[in-house]
């Protein structure tokens, strides 16, 4: 067997630390290198699609779902692969290039920090129906520091109750003021001149895309919070998928697209500087994302890197939670922090104008 065909199989081979056993022949090396080649290629093109087209259908949308490290381990053994079926030197760099160059075509430029002093921080949390306990939210809370922060799975919902998510306030011990109905809510210790809630069927009416006019050095900036419906695979009940909860996976499909395009019309109609933030269940290079960036938005947290992770651990890990800023706003910093109290992590940008 030639080296470069073993050294491929033993790199595939230690990324899933499983033992791989040593083909017999060249003939077997070719074999496995064929099928690793068409399987990351597929992934690859796959993941354009679901980039460029969007998750119009079933199979578009499960790589939409997927987790972006395995999506990174096809892109991997495709390279790989190649290696085994092609190990001349010319060929294989050539080869290599172009897999790069589609890899990274999905991946948007972080926009560029500015040197100028934040004058608003604004969060977004879903606090997971306050299962870690109110005061522990209210200790994470607390450590963000923002001037506004989006909630999702807040108010009236499951097993949290209006009147715990209203002790929020008291228990930071500011005078911050709780905005909002069902589920998605928005905590604000600047003034509040204008807070209204735009349906986005056809998820649930308790999660509507929340408003809310703030004035930070006679600015009014809008702050839309939202918590799109769940994808594919997710646990999820009629709470979570609205009309599409007794939905077929096409159907579920479907609805989520029309989800987000009323979203980007919602987003169109509102005034700015506006920045839009919280749990949209969806990866950043899917058209969900992609279709409010085209509108005129950066993701603050493009520079976080592909692996950064808002919710999940290890190769489920996944950056679902997101703010993105209209572009007459500056982004000063962007960061997820470590912050207790939630099954997902907080993020938060400062920005100026």
């Amino acid at each position: 067997m030639d080296s470069g065909a073993l050294r491929a199989i033993r790199i595939f081979g230690s990324l899933f630390a499983l033992p791989v056993p040593q083909p017999a022949s060249s003939r077997w090396a070719r074999r496995i290198g064929l099928v690793g080649a068409i399987v990351g290629v597929t992934v690859v093109a796959l993941m354009l699609l679901a980039h460029w087209v969007g998750e119009n259908t079933l199979v578009l949308a499960v790589v939409c779902a997927m987790p972006p490290r395995i999506l990174i381990a096809g892109v991997f053994v495709a390279g790989a692969s190649v290696v085994a079926l092609w190990p001349r030197r010319r060929l294989t760099a050539s080869i290599g290039v172009v897999l790069l160059a589609l890899a990274v075509v999905a991946v948007r430029p972080s926009p560029p920090p500015t040197a100028a002093a934040a004058r608003l921080r604004v969060a977004a949390w879903n606090i997971a129906k306050g299962a870690g306990g109110l005061e522990a939210i209210a200790r994470g809370l607390a450590a963000i520091g923002a001037d506004v922060i989006c909630l999702s799975e807040a108010g009236s919902y499951r097993w949290l109750r209006d009147e715990d998510s209203a002790r929020l306030p008291e228990l930071l011990g500011e005078p911050w003021q709780l905005v909002g109905d069902g589920e998605v809510r928005a905590l604000s210790r600047l003034p509040v001149v204008s807070v209204s809630a735009l349906p986005l069927a056809p998820g649930p009416a308790a999660r509507p895309l929340l408003v809310v006019g703030v004035v930070q050095d006679t600015t009014v900036v809008s702050i839309a919070c939202l918590h799109l419906m769940p994808k594919l695979f997710a646990v999820a009940d009629s709470v979570d998928r609205g009309e599409a909860h007794d939905g077929t996976a096409s159907e579920i499909v479907t609805a989520i697209r029309e989800q987000g395009r009323g979203l980007a019309e919602h987003l169109r109609s509102l005034p700015r500087p506006l920045i839009v933030g919280g749990d949209w269940n969806a990866s950043a290079w899917g058209r969900i994302v992609g279709d409010v960036l085209d509108d005129g938005f950066v993701d603050a947290l493009a520079g976080s890197g592909i692996f950064a992770r808002t919710v999940g651990s290890g190769l489920t890990g996944r950056r679902i939670d997101h703010l993105l800023v209209s572009d007459d706003l500056r982004v000063a910093r962007a960061e997820i922090l470590e912050v207790s109290g939630s099954d997902h992590l907080p993020i938060v940008v400062d920005v100026t104008w």
